[in-house]
C-alpha cells in the first residue's frame, strides 16, 4: 500500500547515465549528442564512468549493500544498472537515458510540448510481446517468419493457450521497458521498483554468487516468482517446476534449474516485470483515470496494422501515448511501438542491422547535415523522440550513418561524411577508431574527470538539502 506524500511536482532537469568499462568511440557519440542538446546552464547532466562519485551517493544514503553488488564480479554491468538507475531516479529524480540512446531532440520536449506536472515517464510495450519472449517456440517463430503473419486473430488465440495476464493485470495490458525513466524524487513507483530490487540482492546473499551460473540460477528463481505473480502460464516445463516447488532432492533441484534455464534465460527481462508490478500497484485505484487521445496516428508504414493494435479489453491502441491521472499528478507511459514503425522489419535480422527499416532508407541516401536535421525533425513532429540501440544493434549499419551524419570527432572537428562504399566505410571506421581512440582517450579521461566531479558535486550540494524533506 502506498502512503508516501512526495513533494515535487515537476521532473527536475537532470541527466542521468552509466557506463562501465572502455568507452569507444560510438559510446562517446552517444554522449556527445546528449551533451550537445542540454546546456549546462538548464540542465544538470550526470554520466557516471567511475565509482566514486557513486559512492559518495551511496554513503549520503546509507545503502551499503549496493557497493556489495559492484563489488561482485559475477553480476554482470546490465544488472548492476537497473540497482544504480533506480537508486538514483529514487533519491534524487530526473531522467535516466541509457547511453546508447540517439536523441533526436532535447528533453525539453517533455515540458514544452507537454503537461508540465508529469510526475513519472517511461515507455510501454505490448504485454503480448513481452509474453512472446518467454514461449521459446513462439519467440523463435517470431525471429524467423514473416512478422506480418504472426498477427492474426488465430495466432493471438493459440498464444493465449500458453501465457496471458492474469485477472488483476487484464485491465493494463502495458508493460514498461526500463532504458528511458523519468520521474520526480521520491516517487512511489520508483520506492517501490528500488525496494523490489534492494529485497531480491539482500535475500540473494551476494557472497554466495560466486559464479555465472549461480548468478543465472538466482535471476531464473526470481523470474519464476515474477512471472507466477503477473502472467498465466501453462506450459509444460513450467508446470513441471511448479510441480517439483517443495522438494528439495539434489537430482530434482538440478533438473528444475535446467528446466528454468530453459525459460527464462538468467532473468532477461525481469526488471521489466519489477516496474509493471509497482506501476499497476499504483494506478490501480478507482479515482485514476486512464486515456488516450482521439487522434489518428501521424505515421503511416507497413508495419502500422501489426504494431498499431488495439486491445480487445481495454481499447487502447499501442502506437499512442497512455496518460493515467491520478490527483494532480500525471504519470505517462510513450509507446514503443510508435518508435518501432521507423525502425522494425518483418525479420530477425533485419532488425538487427536495420536494414531496410524506414528510418535506414531515408538516412543512407542523405549527404548533408540539414537534410538529416531535416528526416530526424519530422519524426519529432510526429511524436518520436529517440532511437534506442542494444548491445547487439549498436554495431548496426544505421549507427555508422547516425555518426557520419551528425557525429563529431571528439575535439570538435567535424567527422567525414560517409564513403561510398560499404568497404572504404568500414575500412575508415576501423581506422579511426583505432586512431581516435588512442590520441583522446587521455585528453578525455582528464576533462571528463574534472567536469564529472565539478558536476557530481554541484549536484551533490543542491539535492542532498532538497531532499531532506522527505525524510
Amino acid at each position: 500500500m502506498f502512503n508516501i506524500i512526495f513533494i515535487y511536482y515537476m521532473i527536475p532537469k537532470i541527466i542521468w547515465a552509466y557506463w562501465t568499462g572502455q568507452m569507444d568511440e560510438k559510446i562517446f557519440f552517444f554522449k556527445n549528442r546528449i551533451e550537445k542538446l542540454h546546456s549546462p546552464e538548464e540542465w544538470e547532466i550526470n554520466i557516471i564512468t567511475e565509482r566514486s562519485s557513486l559512492n559518495e551517493m551511496i554513503d549520503t544514503h546509507n545503502e551499503p549493500w549496493i557497493k556489495d553488488l559492484m563489488d561482485n564480479e559475477y553480476v554482470d554491468p546490465a544488472k548492476k544498472s537497473d540497482v544504480i538507475r533506480f537508486f538514483l531516479l529514487k533519491y534524487y529524480g530526473g531522467f535516466w537515458v541509457d547511453l546508447t540512446t540517439f536523441l533526436f531532440c532535447s528533453l525539453n520536449i517533455y515540458y514544452d510540448l507537454e503537461s508540465a506536472n508529469k510526475t513519472f515517464i517511461t515507455m510501454y510495450t505490448q504485454s503480448y510481446m513481452v509474453e512472446r519472449i518467454f514461449v521459446t517456440s513462439l519467440n523463435k517463430m517470431s525471429d524467423n517468419v514473416n512478422f506480418q503473419n504472426l498477427l492474426t486473430e488465430d495466432y493471438h488465440e493459440l498464444q493465449n493457450r500458453y501465457i496471458k495476464l492474469k485477472g488483476k493485470y487484464k485491465g493494463f495490458p502495458y508493460i514498461p521497458e526500463s532504458f528511458f525513466v523519468a520521474c520526480v524524487p521520491m516517487h512511489p513507483i520508483t520506492i517501490d521498483i528500488f525496494e523490489q530490487l534492494k529485497i531480491f540482492w539482500n535475500m540473494s546473499s551476494l557472497s554466495l554468487i560466486n559464479s555465472k551460473e549461480k548468478l543465472c540460477e538466482k535471476m531464473n528463481y526470481l523470474m519464476n516468482e515474477l512471472a507466477h505473480e503477473v502472467f498465466d502460464i501453462h506450459m509444460l516445463e513450467y508446470d513441471l517446476i511448479d510441480f517439483f516447488q517443495d522438494s528439495h532432492d539434489e537430482l530434482i533441484e538440478k533438473f528444475k534449474n535446467q528446466m528454468m534455464n530453459h525459460i527464462w534465460n538468467c532473468g532477461y527481462i525481469y526488471i521489466y516485470l519489477q516496474m509493471y508490478i509497482s506501476l499497476v500497484k499504483y494506478i490501480n485505484h478507482p479515482d485514476v483515470i486512464i486515456a488516450q487521445s482521439s487522434d489518428t496516428i501521424p505515421l503511416v508504414t507497413k508495419h502500422n496494422s501489426g504494431l498499431c493494435t488495439i486491445d480487445d479489453i481495454t481499447n487502447i491502441n499501442y502506437c499512442k501515448k497512455i496518460t493515467i491521472t491520478k490527483g494532480t499528478e500525471i504519470i505517462s507511459l510513450i509507446p514503443l511501438s510508435l518508435y518501432r514503425l521507423i525502425k522494425w522489419e518483418d525479420t530477425d535480422n533485419e532488425r538487427v542491422t536495420f536494414q531496410n527499416t524506414i528510418l535506414y532508407e531515408q538516412l543512407k541516401s542523405i549527404i548533408t547535415l540539414s537534410d538529416a536535421e531535416a528526416i530526424i525533425s519530422n519524426y519529432v513532429d510526429q511524436g518520436i523522440y529517440q532511437i534506442k540501440f542494444s548491445h547487439w544493434t549498436r554495431n548496426s549499419h544505421l549507427v555508422v550513418l547516425l555518426m557520419n551524419l551528425f557525429g563529431t570527432i571528439r575535439g570538435g572537428k567535424k567527422r567525414k561524411m560517409r564513403q561510398k562504399s560499404k568497404k572504404t566505410t568500414k575500412t575508415n571506421t576501423k581506422t579511426n577508431t583505432k586512431t581516435n581512440t588512442k590520441t583522446n582517450t587521455k585528453t578525455n579521461t582528464k576533462t571528463n574527470t574534472k567536469t564529472n566531479t565539478k558536476t557530481n558535486t554541484k549536484y551533490q550540494k543542491s539535492f542532498i538539502k532538497k531532499n531532506t524533506n522527505h525524510y
